[in-house]
C-alpha cells in the first residue's frame, strides 16, 4: 500500500512494452543481514503512476491512443500480449485491478479541446464476461479511487469520501473530518485533524474507529502508510527547549504492528529534515518497508524487513524523487525518468 503524492502532468507517448525475464543489476544493501535488490523491468511508459497498475501477470494502463483520446490497455507481463479494452472518445484516469474487473474514472462527455476538467463516472469491466458497468448515478468531481477486497473507495472535490460494497452496492459516506490515507484487509487507514490530531483504523465492516496514535502539540503529521497488520508513519517534531535558541525540527518514522496486544512504537530518528522532498516516499508490503531519507543532501530510499527488524538501502531516487512509487506484494515498484517500469525485489543472504 501506498500513500505517496503522484500528481504529474499526464502526458503524450505512445506505450513501448519491454518484457524481460532478466533480472538486472544485483546492488549489495546493508543490515544485521546481507541484503541484494533485484529489478524486474516491466514496460516504459511516460504515464503517472496513478495511470498503470500491475497485478500478478496482469499490467493495466491508461495511454492515448493515435488521435490522442486516453484508452484502456491490458498486457501479460509473462507474454507481452496486448490487449485493448476500450475504444471510446472519452477522458479516462486512476485506474485498478481487483481480481477479474478493472475500474477506472471516465468522463460523462466526449473529449473536447475547449474543456480541461470534467465530471466522471466509475467503470467497472470485467474480463471474462466484457461486460461494463457504471457504479454511479451520475457524473462527479472524482478525486480519489481505490480497492480493497468487496470495498471500492472514492473521493469527490466536495463530499468527502464514500465506500461501495461491491457484492451488496450498500455506500456508507465517512464523516468529513476524515481523509483516508490507505486501505487494506477490509480496513481505512484515516487521519483527523480535529477535534485532535489523531491517526486511526476504521474497520469497515464492523463500522468500528480504533485509534493508532494521537500527535502532540509539538508535532506535525506528514504522511502514513498500512497494510492491514502494520502501520508507519512520518512526523516533525518541534523542539526549542531554550526559547533564546534556534528552534530544532525532528523528523522520525515510528512502524506498529497493529496485531500484538499493547504494540510497541518503534521509531526511526532522522538526521536531516526530508519534508521537502517533492515526492516523499512512504510504503508497507508484506514483509518489507520503505521510507524517503535525505543523506549529504541526497534523498534515498530505506527499507525494512518487518520480520526481523532489519534496515537496508533501496537505492537513490531519482532527481524528482519520483523514482519509487508503491509495493506489489514485496516488490517496489518504480519508475525512472525515462519512463521505465520495474519491480525491485529483495534478497536475504
Amino acid at each position: 500500500m501506498y500513500t505517496n503524492s503522484r500528481n504529474k502532468k499526464y502526458g503524450r507517448a505512445m506505450l513501448f512494452m519491454i518484457i524481460a525475464s532478466l533480472l538486472l543489476a544485483v546492488t549489495p544493501v546493508f543490515g544485521a543481514g546481507t541484503y541484494q535488490t533485484k529489478d524486474r523491468k516491466i514496460a516504459n511508459s511516460t504515464q503517472p503512476s496513478y495511470n498503470f497498475q500491475i497485478s500478478g501477470d496482469r499490467f493495466v494502463f491508461i495511454e492515448k491512443d493515435k488521435a490522442g483520446i486516453p484508452q484502456v490497455y491490458l498486457k501479460s507481463v509473462k507474454t507481452g500480449k496486448l490487449e485493448q479494452i476500450t475504444n471510446s472518445n472519452t477522458f479516462k484516469t486512476n485506474i485498478r485491478i481487483q481480481g477479474n474487473d478493472i475500474f477506472f474514472f471516465e468522463s460523462t462527455v466526449p473529449v473536447t479541446k475547449n474543456m480541461n476538467v470534467y465530471r466522471k463516472n466509475i467503470i467497472r469491466y470485467n474480463l471474462k464476461t466484457k461486460e461494463t458497468q457504471q457504479l454511479l448515478d451520475k457524473g462527479e468531481s472524482l478525486e480519489y479511487l481505490d480497492i480493497d477486497g468487496n470495498y471500492l473507495i472514492y473521493s469527490t472535490s466536495y463530499d468527502g469520501y464514500t465506500i461501495i460494497n461491491l457484492k451488496t452496492k450498500q455506500t456508507k459516506v465517512l464523516d468529513k473530518s476524515y481523509k483516508v490515507m490507505d486501505i487494506a484487509d477490509g480496513k481505512l487507514l484515516v487521519r483527523q485533524d480535529y477535534p485532535d490530531y489523531t491517526l486511526s483504523t476504521y474497520d469497515i465492516a464492523a463500522d468500528k474507529i480504533t485509534s493508532v496514535v494521537t500527535m502532540k502539540d509539538n508535532q506535525k503529521f506528514h504522511n502514513a502508510a498500512f497494510n492491514g497488520k502494520y502501520v508507519i508513519w512520518f512526523t516533525e517534531t518541534k523542539n526549542q527547549p531554550d526559547p533564546t535558541k534556534k528552534i530544532q525540527y525532528l523528523n522520525a518514522y515510528t512502524i506498529v504492528d497493529l496485531t500484538k496486544p499493547n504494540a510497541q512504537q518503534k521509531t526511526i530518528n532522522l538526521s536531516s529534515s526530508i519534508n521537502n522532498a517533492p515526492n516523499q516516499l512512504l510504503s508497507v508490503g508484506t514483509n518489507y518497508a520503505a521510507w524517503t531519507e535525505k543523506v549529504n543532501d541526497k534523498h534515498i530510499v530505506r527499507g525494512m524487513d518487518l520480520r526481523t527488524g532489519d534496515i537496508f538501502n533501496y537505492g537513490d531516487m531519482n532527481k524528482n524523487q519520483s523514482n519509487f512509487l508503491y509495493f506489489v506484494g514485496d516488490e517496489l515498484l518504480m519508475q525512472d525518468d525515462d519512463g521505465n517500469i520495474s519491480l525491485r525485489s529483495v534478497v536475504r543472504k
